[in-house]
C-alpha cells in the first residue's frame, strides 16, 4: 500500500514537471513568434517608404533617348540603323523599323581620363575590316567609325598577333571578335548611329512656390535649368542669337578631346600666335602636349 501511494505521488511530481516544461516552452515560443511579427512589421514599415520611393523613381525615370531612336527606327525603313547604349551596355542593329541583332558591349571608354566616348546622332563614316589604331599602335578587326577618334570595332591585336583585352577603351566600343563581324556585315556606310551615354531622368513638374521677387539680372539672354531632366526654370530671350564668346574655347576644348589623342605634342608655330590675344610662355618653338594646353586655353582668352 505504502509503495503503491509513493508510486502515485512520483508520477504526480514527474507529470507536474513536465508540465512546467511544456509550460515554459510554449510560452517562448509563442513571445519569439509575437517579437518577430513586430519585428516583421517594424521592418516593413521601414522598409515601405524606401520601396516605394523606389519605386516611384522606377515611373519618373524613362529613356528619353526612346523618343528620338523611335523616329529614327521608323524614317530608317530600307537602311539599318546602328544604337550604341552604354547604360544598358548593348549595340542594336535596326533593319526595317525592326530590331535585327542586340550584341553586348565588353568594353568603352572612361570619361574619367578623358576616354568617354561622344554621346549624340552621327552617322557611319568609314567601314575597315582592318584598321590600324596610331594612338594605341594596334589593329582593329571590323572597323566601324562614326565620329572623330570613335570605332566600334572587335577585340585589338598587336602586330605579332597578340590581342589587347582591357576593360576599358580610349573612347572606342569594343565587342568580342564574332559580333563585331556580325555588326559589320549588318551596316552600311552613313547608316545613323545613336551613341547614348545616359538615361534622362524625367520628374514631375516643379511646384512654383514664391519665395522672394524675382532677382533684377542685367543680361540679356539666360537660361537656368535642370541638366539632368531638361526642365527649365527661368529663361529669358533663349531663342535669340548671340556671339557665343568663351563658349569657344569650351566648344574647342571638347572638339580637340574627341578627334585627337591628347597624349600627342605639338610644335608651336608663328602662324598659331598670328590670331589676336597672347598666353605668357607660348612661344614659337617650343613643344606642348595637348591635354597641357587645354589649362591655358580655358582660364584665359588667348
Amino acid at each position: 500500500m505504502v509503495k503503491r501511494i509513493v508510486f502515485i505521488i512520483l508520477i504526480l511530481i514527474i507529470g507536474f514537471l513536465c508540465g512546467i516544461l511544456f509550460f515554459n516552452f510554449f510560452i517562448e515560443k509563442e513571445i519569439s513568434r509575437i517579437n518577430f511579427s513586430y519585428s516583421q512589421i517594424f521592418l516593413s514599415e521601414k522598409k515601405a517608404p524606401e520601396e516605394k520611393k523606389e519605386k516611384e523613381r522606377e515611373i519618373k525615370i524613362i529613356p528619353f533617348y526612346e523618343e528620338i531612336k523611335n523616329k529614327i527606327v521608323s524614317r530608317e525603313a530600307t537602311s539599318s540603323f546602328l544604337e550604341i547604349n552604354f547604360p544598358e551596355m548593348k549595340t542594336r542593329v535596326w533593319q526595317k523599323g525592326e530590331l535585327k541583332k542586340e550584341v553586348k558591349i565588353s568594353a568603352k571608354g572612361d570619361p574619367q581620363e578623358w576616354g568617354g566616348t561622344a554621346a549624340g546622332l552621327y552617322s557611319i563614316i568609314s567601314k575597315h575590316k582592318i584598321a590600324f589604331s596610331a594612338i594605341a599602335e594596334v589593329y582593329m578587326p571590323y572597323a566601324i567609325s562614326f565620329y572623330g577618334k570613335y570605332y566600334l570595332h572587335g577585340v585589338p591585336y598587336y602586330q605579332e598577333g597578340g590581342k589587347r583585352f582591357e576593360n576599358v577603351t580610349g573612347g572606342c566600343i569594343q565587342l568580342s571578335d564574332k559580333d563585331s563581324e556580325i555588326i559589320f556585315g549588318l551596316t552600311e556606310k552613313e547608316n545613323e548611329v545613336l551613341v547614348i551615354d545616359k538615361y534622362q531622368d524625367i520628374y514631375q513638374p516643379y511646384l512654383k512656390k514664391e519665395i522672394s521677387d524675382f532677382p533684377l539680372i542685367s543680361a540679356k539672354n539666360y537660361l537656368v535649368a535642370d541638366l539632368d531632366s531638361g526642365f527649365v526654370l527661368a529663361e529669358k530671350n533663349m531663342e535669340e542669337k548671340y556671339p557665343i564668346a568663351s563658349l569657344t574655347k569650351l566648344m574647342t576644348a571638347v572638339v580637340v578631346a574627341e578627334n585627337i589623342d591628347l597624349r600627342k605634342s605639338i610644335w608651336v608655330t608663328n602662324e598659331m600666335l598670328r590670331p589676336l590675344g597672347t598666353t605668357t610662355g607660348l612661344v614659337a618653338g617650343k613643344k606642348f602636349k595637348l591635354v597641357d594646353l587645354f589649362y591655358p586655353m580655358r582660364i584665359e582668352s588667348s
